[in-house]
């Protein structure tokens, strides 16, 4: 089931590339609405044997920690598996009793076995501190296991946290070593239906747009190159890939609203670009200062997760900003909501269905999968507003959400245009995850993420009609 994720995130690619090599544009067509089919089965046993209970990741990490530790003497590798269990601390789950916190007594052991001697001692600040004393660095430096030791401590910081546990077909692999970056995704109960929603309407659209004339070979094939940035976004466990895809989304939509969009196909796409790319940016400098922020530095969302705790109020009050403003215009949030109405009007209708579908829902997904479990102190942190009143960060989103709702259906009515009327309507939909959100309880939390799918389901079939 692990390569079958990775199936449905670049088996359009290779349609993409098979495409490129067709000149006639109704074989183009046939082949791309094949691989977009395709995809759509690969897609559904994914939904059909997810079960929470059956746990993969942590079955994962485990193989990944031992053919990271597989070319270290016995002596080093049981060394490294000590030093990593007192930094990350007991990980308390049948699967992983090996992994409970050593003593004191048992590293001092080790310690004078391994040549370390009276410094030993100093290895109590590993135990209460939970970091590597520099005794220890020392010396698993001298043998070459410290970035072994480092990888070890980042992968049992990811399959202890709570999150392993629903994770399902899951696959990690090294990509860009010298960055500790890694071919890193997995499902839960989050993404399952959001990665099925994405495929289905892309099948949807490319059989839709069958009468496109001009330019079909380019239009399909960067239909698929948008459905693997959609999937991998929803699929995506590393930081930086998840960046990746998110980018990957961005350069497909511009050029389908600009060369197949409507009158004012140009001003829309360009608007839709600016607005996307602001968010973006704001989006790197968070990710680049949650690396640097944890050690080992890394982009493996989950060990980022593992370090909340560690995270100053400051620190994740400034990750909170920039990750909610780059959300937010994805949304849309009012006032980031502008770019959206024009980008609806304009695009093509196939294009209009996956944006309204699936492409509003990433903003959604960033909040509950990166701003909201990495930023709670900031969220619940008390605010003043002018000396006026105080509030929470999470009730200022329910404000916002309330607003979105109320604004976006009477903006809703007075529109003219049915297009326009839906993309207004879309507005007031999202302000209802953004209540859910901003609600902050668990039955909250499931009505939004339901929302999400309810949301793509009938936005898409009011495009389509």
């Amino acid at each position: 089931m692990e390569i079958l994720l990775t199936c449905t995130i670049f088996l359009p690619v290779i349609f993409v590339l098979i495409a490129l090599a067709i000149r006639d544009e109704s074989t183009v067509k046939g082949v791309c609405t094949a691989g977009a089919f395709l995809t759509f089965l690969a897609s559904l046993p994914l939904v059909y044997n997810y079960n929470s209970e059956e746990v993969t990741l942590r079955h994962e990490m485990t193989s990944v920690e031992a053919r990271t530790l597989k070319p270290l003497a016995d002596d080093q590798r049981h060394f490294v598996e000590l030093m990593a269990s007192s930094l990350v601390g007991h990980v308390s789950d049948v699967d992983f009793n090996e992994w409970e916190t050593p003593s004191l007594d048992e590293l001092q052991e080790k310690a004078h076995r391994w040549g370390l001697g009276d410094r030993a001692a100093s290895l109590e600040e590993t135990v209460r501190l939970r970091r590597p004393s520099v005794e220890a660095l020392a010396f698993m430096g001298a043998d070459g296991t410290s970035k072994t030791f480092w990888k070890v401590v980042e992968v049992r910081k990811a399959a202890k946290i709570d999150l392993a546990k629903r994770l399902k077909y899951v696959s990690f692999s090294p990509w860009i070593s010298n960055f500790n970056i890694n071919y890193f995704v997995g499902l839960d109960g989050l993404s399952v239906p959001l990665v099925f929603l994405t495929t289905l309407l892309t099948f949807l659209c490319l059989v839709y747009s069958w009468q496109v004339g001009k330019g079909a070979k380019g239009f399909y094939i960067l239909f698929l190159i948008l459905e693997t940035g959609l999937v991998g976004v929803f699929s995506s466990l590393d930081l930086f890939l998840f960046y990746v895809f998110w980018e990957i989304v961005l350069l497909p939509s511009y050029f389908l609203i600009g060369i197949w969009g409507g009158p004012k196909r140009n001003y829309a796409a360009i608007k839709f670009f600016i607005y996307t790319l602001a968010g973006s940016v704001l989006l790197l400098l968070a990710m680049l200062a949650l690396y640097f922020s944890n050690d080992p530095h890394s982009f493996n969302m989950l060990a980022l997760l593992h370090d909340v705790p560690t995270y100053s109020l400051a620190f994740q009050t400034w990750i909170f900003i920039g990750m909610f403003i780059a959300f937010a215009i994805k949304v849309p949030v009012f006032p980031f909501h502008t770019w959206l109405p024009d980008a609806h009007v304009q695009a093509p209708t196939a294009f209009s269905v996956m944006l309204a579908g699936v492409m509003l829902k990433m903003g959604a997904y960033g909040f509950f999968r990166l701003a909201w479990p990495m930023c709670p102190d900031a969220l619940a942190a008390d605010w003043t507003f002018f000396g006026l009143f105080s509030f929470t960060c999470y009730t200022g989103v329910a404000a916002l959400g309330l607003v979105n709702i109320v604004y976006g259906a009477l903006v809703a009515m007075a529109q003219k245009d049915f297009k326009s009327l839906v993309a207004y309507s879309s507005v007031s939909h999202m302000g209802y995850i953004l209540l859910g959100l901003g609600a902050f309880t668990h039955s909250a939390f499931e009505g939004a993420a339901l929302q999400m799918f309810n949301h793509g389901v009938s936005s898409a079939m009011l495009f389509f009609l």
